[in-house]
């Protein structure tokens, strides 16, 4: 009786110690150890800080391109960055006996070529701006409130340069005529022959 208990006993803990195991298994698939550099496709430059996904993680390249992680059975590497096209690595690792992989990484360029945008408060064509310029609703906006207050500005400070200018020729013809009087009396009494006070008489 006791040897049948003792039998039971361990087959019951042999099942129990192989059902944990392959429950670990199931839990903690085996990984690799992957050693990633990404470089530019075309100039074969090496592309700092990329974005790297394996699985339910992420991470990126140093500034040099590289990176070093563990990879899953399974799991796949999803390669990103700025300006660049995306890509999808799998590593075979059935193929793959090695325990760290290095792999090289070539993105290649995203040239697309986006339209011009202008940004402008007016209308660019010759026509709509001047229906935009000569409309009620364009004369009710701030910028054509503004434009008109920078013109009426203009404006005063044109008339006030004016009138300074109109002075100054005044004061100076003024000041040209006073010294051409001046100098004319001068000459006048320069030219008049000197009164020495004496009459001269003659008798024939």
């Amino acid at each position: 009786m006791l040897k049948r208990i003792s039998f039971f006993s361990t087959l019951l803990c042999t099942l129990s110690f192989s059902s944990f195991a392959q429950e670990q298994e199931k839990e903690e698939p085996p990984t690799q150890k992957v050693t990633l550099h990404v470089i530019d496709m075309e100039s074969q430059s090496f592309l700092p800080y990329a974005h790297i996904q394996y699985g339910k993680k992420v991470g990126i390249t140093d500034k040099e391109g590289n990176i070093t992680f563990d990879l899953m059975t399974k799991d796949s590497i999803q390669v990103s960055y700025v300006g660049y096209k995306r890509k999808t690595i799998y590593i075979d690792h059935q193929l793959t006996n090695e325990d760290h992989v290095y792999a090289l990484v070539r993105l290649e360029p995203d040239t697309k070529v986006l339209e011009e945008i202008s940004v402008s408060p007016f209308p660019t064509d010759k026509d709509q701006f001047k229906q935009a310029f000569l409309s009620d609703k364009f004369k009710e906006t701030k910028e054509y409130k503004e434009q008109m207050r920078l013109v009426q500005n203009a404006k005063q400070n044109l008339k006030q340069v004016q009138n300074m200018q109109r002075s100054f020729l005044k004061s100076y013809e003024k000041v040209g005529r006073d010294s051409f009087e001046t100098f004319r009396d001068q000459q006048r009494r320069m030219n008049k022959p000197p009164n020495l006070g004496l009459t001269f008489g003659f008798v024939f």
